[in-house]
Order: structure tokens, then C-alpha cells, then sequence
């Protein structure tokens, strides 16, 4: 009792709140590989900007996506990518 006392009070003078989930991310196709084909490449004959969501830094980002082979981890534009995955 007396170490969920002392755990309570430092999250409780730290400022933390236990009961805050993480953030979710909204849709399961942000999980998937960021800009890539399915050959492991981001090019193969066409050069079109697209977006895809990195997890690890919680943010969308450009690449060039090359017209094959794409997941769903493949944005047209910006707006699209943050409104599934952010």
C-alpha cells in the first residue's frame, strides 16, 4: 500500500496523469512500411510526389513514388495522410 501511495504522489507532483491514453493511431495502414513499392524500391519508371505516414516520428512525409507495386501507406497529397493517420 504504501509504494502505490508513493507512486501516486510523485505522478501527482510530476504533473503526469496515469489515467491518459496514448494517442491511436486512427487506421491500421499507417502500421504499413512508409514510401515504398513493393520490390523494397520508391522508383520505378514515373516520379509522383506522394505521402506516407512514419510512426516512428508521428508525422507525414514526401516521397517520390515510382507507379508500382504501392501499399496503402500512399497518400495522393498531405491533407489525406494527416486526416488517416494523425
Amino acid at each position: 500500500m504504501k509504494f502505490i501511495s508513493i507512486v501516486g504522489l510523485i505522478l501527482a507532483l510530476s504533473g503526469v496523469d496515469p489515467f491518459i491514453e496514448p494517442p491511436k493511431i486512427k487506421n491500421p495502414i499507417c502500421f504499413q512500411e512508409p514510401g515504398k513499392n513493393s520490390d523494397g524500391n520508391t522508383t520505378c519508371y514515373d516520379f509522383e510526389p506522394r505521402f506516407s505516414y512514419y510512426n516512428n516520428t508521428n508525422e507525414c512525409k514526401g516521397f517520390l513514388y515510382g507507379g508500382c507495386g504501392e501499399n496503402d501507406n500512399n497518400f495522393f497529397n498531405l491533407i489525406g495522410c494527416e486526416a488517416e493517420c494523425m
